[in-house]
């Protein structure tokens, strides 16, 4: 280090005053006049080792010291002339190389006080900016040049022999111009920015680091031709530096730029019109760059092109790498090029025609109009697009899990023989793109890492790829292709191949055992040969198997349409989802049909066994014929087999169908129709398993055996074969019309839900009859174990006998006869209808359980209850409610036996007639019409027996301890035959709500059991007496002469009438005398008179006779 150096590295930062440097001399003696005071002062060091003695001038510029320090005490003195002069001849010497320092803050460069010494660098100085701004306006020069922190900005031109820069800033629309050794450095950034141009004339160096050039806001930095800029690298080989710029800033090298050492240098807006030598190491160009000269990549070394817009036209000499991971890239047809290729991210136009050793691609694109021509293709990701042609004379290979796109019209020739890694990438071949494999070139398809996995050979908008070679499939999982055509050999040695679009093969397809030929998309066409040792599958689009074709082996249907033209035998037919169409006839050894359809004209004969399974629809349809000639079995599952549009699944006779029914008890199946389909068994269809097998259009010539669970008959259908339904098991029709004319053996259960079913007179039957819904027509005459009713209706015009009868809902209608031989149950809350003059005979126990229905008996239809039968009625279920026994239009119930009346509520009855016993037990027997009551009537305590009608009449017996009500209090009950409170043995009270006329034949049962305990009826209004009053003593009691009896009780005695006849069945000896009171008539015991009384006692009566007929009619008046 130099004297001067050390002073001026030792002076940075501080003002010093040296009075006999000229700089300082002259400032003094600008300043000074004659006679000016002088004093001295310590210098302003800041540094206290240092006691250099200065000159303090009054009134002189001052510049404020970074820290005060004591002033001596000051020696005024006047300088003479003298004195001046030799002060001037002291400064006189030869002129130094000074080092200035920026003083910090922002000013004018030009303003002296910002820098350490007086005056102003010059040239031959050295200006250190290490913090601030100084700001330069002018033109200047200068020996050197150092920016350590500081910033040198204005508008003026500094032109300097060096420049050392390790951090800080050139900025402004100023120029600085280096003519000597550029030095830049360190770890900080060196920004050149704001417009500024710095011009390197000479030789440049950039030492190894981390450090930014930054070159931003429209800045520039131009290497001269013939200027070499030394670019030393980074510290390691991961390392990073930056030649950068923000805002159109731009590095232009028209000298040579050599690139050396580790890491990589991301340089932006890089304009190369002279040499680019990338010696070791990376250089990455981040931005808008271009290159008119030579790019010299050394081997090794890699010049990466990683953003913005690049352009190429002068030539590439490649011994190393040329990449482009970002931005777009153009080579130009004026530009020339060798090596190797790489096009990791980004867009490449090749324009013209050019030649590499090798292409690779790791995700950039590769496009423009021209033709590239490589020895060798490695593409792993990316494209190649646009309407260029790109062919490859050698070994291509395709590999990665991401996607290898060939798209927009271009042309992908491989020449050579290709392969295609295992992996789960795909090549994409879209928008009227083409890859062709060339006839002898051999393309391996290495299939999936794991046999799930899948890969694709891909395309949109019309992509293809043409193989006129060999395409070998090897390996696991499957193969997407999309717009493949086969002239050539397709070879499926493993794993699938699978056709995703339109796809045509005129040429040979090969299968291997294990292999998989799936069409899975568009409209494929094989006019060639199927050699056939694994499996030809349709997943979906359309697939035609032409008339010229041959095939051989399984083909599986699990999408899509397959048409099937001309006459093909196959080892298996599998539908799985996909459908059988064409005209032509397909015969196969063996059926799996899980899901799909059979439609069209054709015809598909099984020659052995066919299974139905799943729970998805299999359809046979459109008028298409399905011959099951070997055995079938449908699954247990929930799934339809839909026959419809006047198709038939024909079940050859020999042939058995077996339906295995359902998972669960509760499930359903469909053998199902729409448009007239129809299954036609001519064999034996076997019902099997749980839950229920809803059949539509099936006609029965053979033999249906319903093993288990329901067979549900849901449309038109016909029997005039054999029918078993076993034990547990129900055969239902549910819709249509159906006939039976076969037999049926039923341990099982017949119903009916739906529709029409007419049970013909040539038919037989047996077992258990349940009609929930729909007509059953009885013809002829049949016996059954039992019938039920839920809602159905029982018509035709025969005799039907059931050992039981269970009734909820429904009808017995038309002009037939229903015989129930043992017991009958009437419930639940809606209408049992008897009608159309329909006959009912309960011959056996019936009962009518708790609740609001109805038993409905209109249209001169009838309900005989037999004698010996006891029709139990349950009442409502809560005392308000009511329930009806009703008719419309003279329909009767007829009751031969006992009617019970229990429970709550009111029975109300219509067109009852009762010839045998009826016990109202509890609640209320309300009869809605007139009323002949032939048989007997009980009404317990509690309950009641009332009438709506005027006509309320007992021909028979009434009697019990509960209530007789009538229409109103105006309305009366006539009683022509015996009324007896209580019963034949016991003492009771009946109620009578309404008027009583006890009739001529009217006969009253009195029964007396003690004075306490007697027979009486109290009647709520008018009595009317008449008849027979028969008086009875129970269990041995004997009256006395002077007991009485008040029978009964009413509001008035009318019509003047009396029993024309008291029968006493009590103790000889005594006999009665009935009181007729206003409003009770009472029984007296007297003796029976001596003879000698008889006349005073035939006086007394006559007399009594007198008064009480006066009484009444007073009481009338």
């Amino acid at each position: 280090m130099s004297v001067s150096e050390g002073s001026a590295r030792s002076r940075r930062g501080r003002r010093d005053w040296r009075p006999f440097h000229r700089p300082n001399l002259i400032r003094l003696f600008m300043a000074m006049t004659p006679g000016t005071p002088l004093s001295f002062a310590p210098s302003r060091c800041p540094h206290p080792q240092h006691f250099t003695t200065g000159i303090h001038m009054k009134n002189a510029p001052r510049v404020p010291s970074r820290r005060p320090s004591k002033q001596l005490m000051p020696m005024p003195m006047r300088l003479s002339p003298l004195l001046l002069a030799s002060l001037l001849a002291l400064g006189a010497g030869p002129v130094q190389a000074l080092d200035y320092v920026w003083l910090g803050g922002t000013g004018s460069w030009t303003d002296a006080n910002k820098w350490s010494l007086l005056g102003l660098p010059d040239s031959g100085d050295t200006a250190t900016l290490s913090t601030g701004s100084a700001i330069l306006d002018s033109d200047r020069l200068l020996d050197r040049l150092i920016l350590a922190g500081g910033n040198r900005g204005g508008s003026g031109l500094l032109t300097s022999g060096a420049l050392t820069f390790s951090s800080g800033s050139l900025f402004g629309p100023g120029t600085t111009t280096i003519t000597g050794a550029a030095s830049f450095s360190g770890s900080n950034n060196q920004y050149v920015d704001a417009t500024h141009t710095l011009n390197l004339n000479g030789g440049a160096s950039w030492s190894a680091g981390s450090g930014t050039i930054s070159v931003g806001s429209n800045a520039r930095i131009n290497v001269a031709s013939g200027t070499t800029f030394v670019d030393a690298g980074t510290l390691n080989p991961s390392g990073n530096r930056y030649l950068a710029y923000s805002g159109n800033g731009s590095f232009n090298n028209a000298g040579t730029y050599e690139r050396n050492g580790l890491g990589t240098t991301h340089a932006y807006g890089f304009n190369n019109s002279g040499t680019l030598k990338i010696n070791a190491g990376t250089m990455l160009m981040r931005a808008d760059s271009s290159s008119s000269g030579q790019i010299q990549i050394a081997s090794g070394a890699v010049l990466d092109y990683s953003g913005g817009n690049a352009t190429i036209s002068g030539s590439v000499s490649n011994a190393g790498l040329l990449r482009q991971s970002a931005g777009n890239l153009t080579l130009t047809a004026a530009a020339s090029i060798d090596g190797a290729l790489q096009l990791d991210y980004g867009n490449f136009y090749n324009e013209g025609s050019h030649s590499v050793a090798s292409l690779g691609l790791a995700g950039g694109n590769r496009g423009g109009s021209g033709l590239l021509t490589a020895g060798a293709l490695t593409f792993s990701s990316g494209s190649l697009f646009g309407p260029g042609t790109t062919t490859i004379t050698g070994a291509a290979s395709f590999s990665g899990s991401n996607n290898q796109y060939v798209d927009a019209t271009h042309t992908l020739n491989l020449n050579g023989g290709a392969s295609w890694s295992a992996g789960s990438g795909t090549i994409s071949v879209g928008s009227n793109a083409r890859i062709n494999v060339a006839a002898g070139t051999t393309f391996v398809d290495a299939g999936a890492l794991n046999p799930s996995g899948n890969r694709y050979l891909a395309y949109s908008g019309s992509g293809s790829f043409n193989n006129a070679g060999t395409y070998e499939r090897n390996g696991l999982g499957t193969t997407h292709a999309y717009g493949f055509n086969n002239s050539g050999t397709l070879k499926i040695n493993a794993g699938t191949m699978l056709m995703r679009a339109d796809s045509s093969s005129s040429g040979q397809i090969q299968i291997a055992s294990g292999a998989v030929l799936d069409y899975s998309g568009g409209n494929a066409t094989i006019s060639g040969s199927v050699s056939n040792a694994g499996l030809l599958r349709q997943s979906a689009g359309n697939l035609t198997l032409t008339a010229a074709a041959s095939i051989d082996g399984a083909l599986q249907l699990d999408y899509g349409n397959f048409y099937n033209e001309g006459s093909h035998s196959v080892a298996s037919l599998g539908l799985a989802g996909g459908n059988r169409g064409g005209s032509g006839l397909l015969t196969a050894d063996a059926l799996t049909f899980s899901s799909g359809s059979l439609f069209g004209p054709g015809t598909t004969t099984i020659t052995g066994a066919a299974s139905f399974s799943g729970s998805n629809n299999q359809y046979v349809d459109a008028t298409h014929t399905l011959n099951l000639n070997g055995g079938a079995s449908w699954s247990a599952g929930s799934g339809t087999i839909s026959v419809g549009s006047n198709a038939r699944i024909n079940v050859a006779s020999g042939t058995t169908f077996v339906d295995a029914g359902i998972l669960n008890p509760s499930g359903n199946r469909y053998l199902a129709y729409s448009g007239n389909g129809s299954f036609n068994n001519a064999g034996t269809y076997e019902r099997n398993g749980l839950g229920t097998t809803h059949a539509y259009g099936f006609n029965n010539s053979g033999t249906l055996k319903i093993n288990a669970g329901t067979m549900l008959m849901r449309a038109d259908s016909s029997s005039s074969g054999q029918i078993q339904i076993a034990s547990g098991a129900v055969l239902d029709y549910s819709g249509g019309n159906a006939t039976i004319s076969g037999s049926v053996s039923n341990a099982g259960l017949l119903r009916q839900s739906a529709g029409n079913l007419t049970l013909t007179a040539a038919a037989s039957i047996d077992g258990a009859l349940q009609l929930d819904y729909g007509n059953f027509y009885n013809e002829g005459s049949h016996s059954v174990a039992s019938l039920g009713l839920a809602g159905g209706n029982r018509g035709g015009s025969g005799l039907l006998t059931a050992g039981a009868l269970t009734f909820s809902s429904g009808s017995l209608f038309g002009p037939g006869t229903t015989t129930i031989t043992g017991a009958a149950s009437f419930s639940g809350s809606n209408n049992q209808y008897v009608d159309a003059t329909h006959t009912l005979n309960l011959n056996g126990g019936a009962s009518w359980s708790a609740g609001s229905g109805t038993i409905s008996v209109g249209s001169n239809a009838r309900i005989n209850v037999a004698a010996g039968t006891t029709f139990v009625d349950a009442g409502t279920v809560n005392p308000s409610g009511n329930r009806y026994l009703a008719y419309s239009g003279n329909g009767s119930f007829n009751n031969a036996g006992t009617y019970e009346r229990n429970g709550l509520g009111t029975t109300q009855a219509y067109g009852f007639n009762n010839s045998g016993q009826i016990h109202i037990n509890s609640g209320t027997f309300l009869l809605r019409d007139a009323w002949n009551n032939t048989g007997v009537a009980r009404i317990a305590a509690g309950a009641s027996l009332s009438s709506s009608e005027a006509n309320f009449n007992n021909h028979g017996r009434l009697e019990g301890d509960g209530m007789i009500r009538t229409a109103g209090q105006s309305y009366a009950l006539l009683n022509l035959g015996e009324l007896s409170p209580g019963s034949l043995s016991t003492v009771g009270q009946l109620a009578i709500d309404g008027d009583l006329t006890l009739g001529s034949t009217s006969v009253l049962d009195i029964d007396l059991a003690s004075l306490s305990s007697f027979d009486a009826i109290s009647i709520s209004s008018d009595l009317r007496v008449g008849g027979v009053l028969k008086v009875e003593s129970l269990d041995g009691f004997g009256p006395q002469v002077g007991d009485s009896f008040k029978i009964a009780t009413f509001s008035q005695l009318v019509g003047g009438g009396r029993f024309s006849q008291v029968q006493w069945l009590g103790s000889p000896g005594l006999t009665l005398s009935v009181d007729y009171n206003a409003s009770d008539i009472t029984l007296r015991v007297t003796a029976v008179p001596e003879p000698s009384s008889w006349a005073l006692m035939f006086s007394g009566l006559a007399l009594f006779g007198w008064l009480s007929s006066r009484r009444h009619r007073v009481a009338e008046q």
